[in-house]
């Protein structure tokens, strides 16, 4: 059977050891966890990840196009939920039934709908599918474009023939609930209102009444949206929060503590409480964080963190769950991020700062620092500086859903997954699948959204944890009514409590270990990166533990830290709990003689020595030409590309004028048209390498792409407007670089093309011979004789653990020269400059060997004694010898 794999083909003696039984409680919650998530055949995972090949592969070997899994979703209806067209476009062509519904009895363009992505909808109506057609709701696929205000899907909707007056099982038209699934009013307002006025012009009535007489446009207020009465003051007044957190503090000193994390606009103080088995110890475990009330008008997630406090420390010792839980994870808890909004009940801060648009943003390398950040924001990104958080999620409310990243990708409000996107599916659906209002929704199926496919924001905090911290952040969406009537507070605890558990549960998956210094035993500040997978984790520096959350497979880890040599290490990933790989990394070695400004010569044995960890093998090298560069640039000045390139596809590329970076032409694509491609290659030795490119495409359809050695470097897409250099350094042997322009199957925008311009190749001639391949473990020395005279050698030493694993070079701090030394005959194996009867002796010691011979006269060159001039020392050699001494 063929099966899609996808991307993948702390130990502390300072805690106590936890007992047997809470180890196997442990286990088993995970285990039961794990064995919840939906088990997709194979195919849908391939369609979920827009893997045509394997999409391709699985229906070759027998997959099943119209299998449905056990909601009734075929593989067709995940690729149209997940924007994936190429995979509509395959599954269509094998015959997948455009018209299959699942038990929701939506359709794949439903789903196509929702997702919003135009040529999944083309392709869909193109192949029949009913434009109007009514799931279990009575909703329409217009409805659900609506409902998630999807221009896009709209105006093909609209283009097929969409029905703007059809009425859902509520009397509702699209115009009724359009927009009602926005994750932000104040953000999409303008968006929702554009999209209002293009169905009116299509004939939507605006004073249509649903069943309970609301009228579709415009929306009417909700009365009653706000009831704060019976909320808890914050910090004054009987019953504030404040207090309470640190009457717990009180009542439970061996496991909470409140911690102030700073001042708010107002000066008020946000709070935390830190929940664990030793508050003063720092553990290898996970550390934890929930963050609620970033809104203020947003409160219900307030009252979860205040009631999940509660029930860890009344549970704690009693409960076998929550006994786990507080003995093996640092959990996190703010109630509240926004005091002055919640006392003020408003969205922004005091100062009306939207709080979750005020984190660094990522996708622009804005530095990761508070300057000139919100109070509020400085406080939560401070208390993350400080800590090594696993796993967070923050809590809002105004929808029901679990909202994961990216929610910004630069590619605007379309589906931008993570390096991770198969984790954050999984923990997204270990919190919604307890909660049964949120699993069931009507708009996001399985109660889950990536964050840009719904709608991309700026500055959130989940991208910020995920991108900057190495931390996976989630947003949950507690429910549709920002400030519910407090007596439902209890309805809302019984609905996400088994969910909040679940979600903290996760953690533990994946894998956990200590990364250490191998001379010292001391916890390392290190980096843990799974191979191929763009993306950092960190170890907390004050013990060396990392958490790295993954699903089962195989994976390659690689450990990296500063002044150490990287190790990368193989590890297998069971479902349960995470799998324990320990790490001790070596300091790289360096150079000490000759380490530059030396001169040597040529023929005279040297000891190349270095400083390196004892239980070390090495590699060492030695080059005479270090530092020659042949220098290529190319501003493409020509009317045609030249010799060292090759261009092919569809059209070839060409030099054009117009669009340039300097000078007067620049390479440019072909002139291609849809479902076609046009490439430009060529070839490139080690060293440093820089070009410039600009794109005018269609953005997130036709795209350019740049392949080092065939790995994709380079994928953009829209119009950058601007022209952007790649600078990367190549390594040893020789390179093939590839500019490629894809367009896929219709419509175009900008120009259609990218140009490349002002390319330089900066070539490293340096020719490096091995000294010693692999010494043995613990060796710092190594014999060399300099066979030619220059004034740019170098030597070099790195690690060389086998198995293809090699640290980081250590050179020569400068040149050192070899000069070219006396001279002698040959045959004059004394190195007195004759060849005499004196030579006898030596030379028959040469005959044994030269490490004889070195032995006894270092300072001569044992190729001397090669009288025939044959390139080998031996008998052949006694004639010519007895003849020069006779001569």
């Amino acid at each position: 059977m063929v099966r899609w794999e996808g991307e993948h083909a702390r130990s502390n003696s300072r805690k106590p050891m936890i007992t047997l039984r809470r180890a196997l409680v442990g286990v088993l919650f995970l285990s039961a966890s794990v064995a919840l998530a939906a088990d997709w055949p194979d195919v849908f995972r391939a369609a979920q990840h827009g893997d045509v090949g394997a999409v391709w592969e699985l229906l070759a070997a027998g997959a099943d196009s119209n299998a449905a899994n056990a909601e009734g979703m075929t593989a067709l209806h995940i690729a149209a939920w997940w924007q994936q067209p190429e995979v509509v476009r395959a599954l269509l062509s094998v015959g997948a039934d455009v018209h299959a519904r699942d038990l929701r009895g939506r359709t794949p363009l439903h789903y196509a709908a929702l997702g919003g992505e135009k040529h999944a909808l083309a392709l869909l109506l193109a192949a029949g599918a009913d434009v109007n057609a009514v799931d279990a709701q009575g909703e329409t696929p217009l409805h659900l474009a609506a409902r998630r205000f999807k221009g896009q899907a709209v105006d093909t909707l609209l283009a097929a023939g969409a029905d703007v007056a059809a009425r859902n099982a509520r009397g509702q038209t699209p115009l009724h609930v359009l927009g009602s699934a926005a994750r932000d009013d104040e953000g999409v307002a303008a968006e929702v209102d554009a999209l209002a006025a293009v169905l009116i012009q299509q004939g939507a009535d605006p004073g249509a009444e649903d069943d309970s007489g609301a009228r579709a446009w415009p929306r009417e207020s909700v009365p009653g949206a706000r009831q704060p009465s019976g909320y808890p003051p914050y910090d004054t007044g009987a019953g504030n929060i404040a207090q309470r957190l640190l009457d717990q503090q009180t009542a439970y000193p061996a496991i909470c503590r409140r911690y102030d994390l700073g001042p708010t606009v107002q000066n008020r103080r946000i709070y935390a409480v830190k929940i664990t088995d030793h508050l003063d110890v720092e553990e290898d475990e996970p550390e934890f964080r929930w963050v609620a009330n970033m809104h203020g008008d947003e409160v219900v997630g307030l009252m979860m963190t205040l009631n999940l406090i509660d029930y860890l420390l009344v549970n704690y010792g009693v409960d076998p769950r929550v006994t786990y839980l507080v003995d093996n994870l640092e959990i996190w808890i703010v109630p509240s991020m926004n005091p002055d909004g919640y006392q003020l009940v408003q969205r922004n801060n005091a100062s009306g700062v939207n709080l979750n648009r005020d984190f660094p943003e990522g996708y622009v390398n804005e530095p990761n620092t508070t300057t000139g950040r919100a109070p509020e924001t400085a406080a939560i990104m401070n208390m993350a500086f400080a800590r090594s958080f696993t796993l967070s999620a923050n809590l809002h409310g105004g929808a029901l859903v679990v909202n994961y990243p990216f929610d910004n990708n630069g590619l605007g409000s379309t589906y931008s997954p993570t390096p991770d996107e198969d984790l954050f599916v999984y923990i997204s659906e270990q919190y919604s699948q307890h909660n049964p209002p949120m699993w069931s929704s009507t708009e996001f199926p399985h109660g889950i959204t990536n964050g840009a496919a719904w709608y991309s924001i700026t500055g959130g905090l989940q991208d910020w944890s995920y991108r900057y911290m190495g931390c996976n952040d989630v947003t949950i969406e507690l429910g549709n009514t920002k400030t519910p009537a407090f007596s439902t507070i209890p309805t809302y605890w019984s609905q996400n409590r088994e969910s909040m558990l679940a979600y903290m549960e996760t953690a533990f998956i994946g894998v956990r270990g200590l990364v250490t210094d191998a001379a010292t035993g001391q916890p390392l500040a290190a980096t843990v990166q799974v191979v191929g997978r763009d993306h950092n984790v960190y170890t907390d520096p004050d013990v060396g533990d990392y958490h790295r959350m993954l699903l089962p497979g195989t994976y390659q880890l690689r450990f990296t830290a500063t002044g150490f040599d990287p190790v990368v290490l193989p590890v297998t990933v069971p479902a349960g709990a995470a799998t324990r790989l320990d790490v001790a990394l070596v300091g790289p070695p360096f150079i000490t003689y000759p380490n530059g400004g030396e001169t040597l010569t040529v023929n005279q044995p040297v000891t190349v020595t270095w400083q390196g960890a004892a239980t070390a093998r090495f590699q060492v090298q030695a080059t005479a030409n270090y530092g020659d560069l042949t220098v290529t640039t190319d501003g493409f000045e020509r009317t045609t590309l030249g010799p060292d390139y090759t261009t092919g596809g569809n059209l070839p590329w060409v030099t054009a004028t117009g669009t340039v970076h300097g000078g007067t032409y620049a390479a440019k694509a072909g002139a291609i048209t849809h479902s076609q491609q046009t490439w430009m290659q060529r070839s490139a030795g080690p060293g440093a390498l820089s070009f410039w490119y600009r794109v005018s495409s269609e953005a997130n359809y036709d795209w350019f792409n740049f392949y080092i050695d065939g790995a994709r470097v380079i994928h953009a897409s829209g119009t950058t407007g601007a022209w952007t250099q790649y600078t990367t350094t190549l390594g040893p042997g020789t390179h093939t670089l590839k500019w490629e322009y894809v367009k896929d199957y219709s419509l175009s925008s900008g120009s259609d093309t990218v140009w490349i311009d002002d390319l330089q190749i900066v070539d490293d001639q340096t020719v490096w011979t091995t000294l010693v391949e692999q010494t043995e473990p613990g060796v710092l020395s190594a014999a060399w004789v300099p066979a030619q005279p220059s004034t740019a050698c170098k030597v070099r030493v790195r690690t060389n653990a086998g198995g293809g694993q090699y640290g980081v070079w250590d050179e020569s701090d400068g040149v050192f020269t070899v000069a070219a030394g006396p001279q002698w005959p040959r045959g004059d194996m004394n190195c007195s400059g004759a060849v005499d009867f004196d030579d006898i002796d030596p030379f028959v010691l040469a005959l044994s060997g030269e490490a004889a011979y070195a032995a006894e006269y270092p300072s001569c060159r044992w190729l001397n004694a090669d009288c025939n001039d044959d390139g080998a020392v031996d008998f052949d050699d006694i004639d010519a010898f007895v003849a020069q001494i006779g001569g």
